[in-house]
């Protein structure tokens, strides 16, 4: 079966996003396909390479780059959602004159037409 996850929350600010990681973790587990997580809204923080998580909570993005890694799943983040929390491809910062791109390793900024494509083409969309 075909998954893809939409992932609403922040990582730091809800154990939703702890439940979203561990459903990932078990959908590649049982050998289902994860086709991708699209992070929008406040969860698009997760992408952010300059944050620095504490050393007694998870580090989301390392996570969720396993889990993608293990699955080949793609992570994308929701471009308008990214832009406005500061997490910006390349093409971006230099559109917003911010000097460099901000995004983690792993993830990209994407457009909600991904989004549309992975309710198309996965059998399930589960959203967090």
């Amino acid at each position: 079966m075909k998954f893809s996850l939409v992932i609403t929350c922040a990582p730091q600010l809800s154990e939703m996003h702890h439940d979203a990681l561990a459903f990932a973790q078990a959908v590649v587990d049982a050998g289902h396909t994860l086709e991708q997580v699209f992070f929008w809204g406040e969860a698009t923080i997760t992408a952010l390479n300059a944050a620095v998580t504490p050393r007694d909570e998870h580090d989301a993005a390392s996570l969720w780059r396993q889990i993608a890694t293990q699955g080949n799943s793609e992570l994308n983040v929701c471009i308008a959602s990214a832009t406005r929390r500061g997490v910006l491809n390349a093409n971006e910062a230099i559109r917003h004159d911010k000097g460099s791109s901000s995004v983690a390793p792993g993830f990209s900024v994407v457009g909600l037409g991904s989004l549309i494509e992975a309710e198309t083409n996965s059998d399930r969309v589960v959203r967090f």
